[in-house]
């Protein structure tokens, strides 16, 4: 019983009559998006992670040399600021990377 214009070689791979073995597909437009989305996810994490410590070692500077009874000061206020873009980065990144790793088809890519 022939299989019409495709062999079958013995190891699970089907081969059609004058071209190569059909093994791998080639990478889709897609697959390199999903990756793409995956490292600027992981880039953004980091970043937004950063940032929020810098933020946060700002408003500790603030409020340790603020006096008890005085109102948070400007740089107080601009620390919290730092840490409120650097959360929204880091949320951000976040929901790119899982963007990305929903669309890629490979596992490896989402480590």
């Amino acid at each position: 019983m022939e299989l019409s214009s495709f062999e079958y070689s013995g190891i699970g791979v089907l081969e059609s009559s004058g071209t190569e073995g059909l093994t791998s597909a080639p990478e889709t437009s897609s697959q390199s998006a999903a990756e793409a989305e995956i490292r600027l996810g992981k880039g953004l994490v980091v970043a937004g992670f950063a940032v929020s410590i810098i933020g946060i070692i700002v408003y500790c500077t603030a409020a340790f040399s603020a006096e008890s009874a005085q109102e948070l000061s400007g740089l107080g206020k601009l620390g919290l600021l730092i840490i409120g873009a650097g959360v929204v980065s880091w949320f951000a990144g976040a929901i790119t990377y899982f963007h990305g790793a929903i669309e890629s088809s490979s596992p490896e890519d989402l480590f």
